[in-house]
């Protein structure tokens, strides 16, 4: 028998959703979406749309799990992370007004939701002797220290909240070093970055880590949550995120934008450069989001956070003009991949330093979900679906 399919318009028009929510659904796992053949759009299974319809007790047009959807994937509870059409809030704040005020080791705090003692009053730790920072890849750098330090943490296996994130600050801390090859800071993460990578806008540098701190259950963090459900100590949840962050499709798509943008950048007319790459068929990695219709809000936060530090800088205006070019030839906007490969080529900074700050910044929320994980005593254990052969 042949499977019938949806488009998204179709999908929304069957639940009585919207087809931003739709797109809700998918990221949340509560449907799948396969691509349609000679096309970017994606196809829903009529199925699976209907099962859901049917099981659902929710008021119609609310993202939530549903029931009958809960039975199929796992679906869990956090207070970490809202994600709206247009903003993204920690615990109850905006990340644009965060961004603009707040340093990476604050918003840490307040993911982990904890008050006193400050988790980074303590001295942080020293870098292993044989540490050097990698610069072809900061997570490979990050991984080749992180066992070994959490070998010698002995207070690692402290699972008070408090206790949970002393260990989190010396992690985030120790993560900072390695990149840099500088000892561990005392200071803001922000500054220690901008004074190794000799770049006079910390205030920037300390956006973008606040922009990627969390993201609701992405594959990184819910890699990092799984291992923390195991009772797995941070060390390890934050080297499960980053195993998970390295991936294309992920933490890595910042490496494609980065090429793309020094592609079309380079050509001599970049918005034809860019004409001829959309008529190719070629991706276009760095734009459009599932989650945001409307345009990734933390892509437009840091955008609008470049423009008005540097408002002469011709090289922000360039990468503006493509900006704008593709959303207006492929109907895309930017995500937060392409702000940060914007950022690092607007201050010059050094190769891969957008997956170094994707690293940096999501580590926090990582901790945060582990910590939250823990809290629940629970195993994450999904089961799978099987559609293999019958015996």
């Amino acid at each position: 028998m042949s499977v019938a399919y949806l488009t998204a318009e179709e999908t929304a028009a069957e639940l009585g959703v919207s087809v931003a929510t739709v797109y809700a659904y998918v990221s949340r796992g509560l449907l799948r979406s396969e691509p349609q053949p000679g096309s970017r759009r994606r196809l829903y299974r009529l199925d699976d749309v209907r099962g859901l319809r049917e099981g659902r007790d929710e008021p119609a047009g609310d993202p939530a799990p549903t029931q009958a959807a809960a039975r199929q994937w796992p679906v869990i509870d956090s207070a970490i992370t809202l994600l709206r059409d247009e903003a993204v809030f920690y615990r109850g704040r905006d990340v644009a007004d965060l961004a603009q005020q707040s340093s990476l080791e604050a918003v840490a705090r307040l993911l982990w939701d904890t008050a006193d003692p400050d988790p980074f009053a303590q001295p942080p730790p020293a870098l292993p002797t044989a540490a050097r920072p990698h610069r072809d890849d900061p997570i490979l750098a990050i991984l080749g220290v992180l066992p070994d330090a959490a070998q010698a943490d002995r207070r690692a296996y402290i699972a008070t909240p408090a206790g949970m994130a002393e260990t989190g600050a010396r992690v985030l801390r120790l993560m900072a070093g390695i990149v840099t090859g500088a000892p561990a800071p005392t200071r803001p993460i922000h500054e220690h970055l901008a004074t190794a990578w000799r770049t006079s806008h910390p205030a920037l540098i300390r956006a973008s880590l606040v922009l990627s701190a969390d993201h609701e259950l992405n594959a990184s963090t819910l890699a990092a949550r799984t291992v923390a459900s195991t009772g797995g100590t941070l060390y390890m949840a934050v080297i499960a995120g980053l195993a998970a962050l390295s991936g294309p499709r992920h933490g890595g798509m910042t490496d494609r934008v980065d090429a793309l943008i020094n592609r079309l950048l380079d050509a001599s007319n970049p918005v034809a450069a860019l004409s001829e790459h959309l008529k190719r068929g070629d991706d276009l990695p760095g734009f459009g989001h599932p989650l945001y219709p409307k345009g990734d809000p933390r892509a437009r936060i840091l955008m609008d956070l470049i423009d008005r530090a540097m408002p002469g800088d011709l090289e922000r205006k360039r990468i503006r003009t493509l900006a704008n070019a593709a959303m207006d030839l492929a109907d895309r906007a930017p995500t937060i991949d392409f702000a940060l490969a914007a950022l690092a080529r607007v201050l010059k900074l050094p190769r891969r330093a957008p997956l170094t700050l994707f690293a940096l910044g999501r580590s926090t929320g990582w901790v945060a979900h582990a910590m939250e994980q823990a809290a629940t005593q629970t195993l994450i254990r999904p089961r799978a679906r099987y559609v293999g052969r019958l015996p």
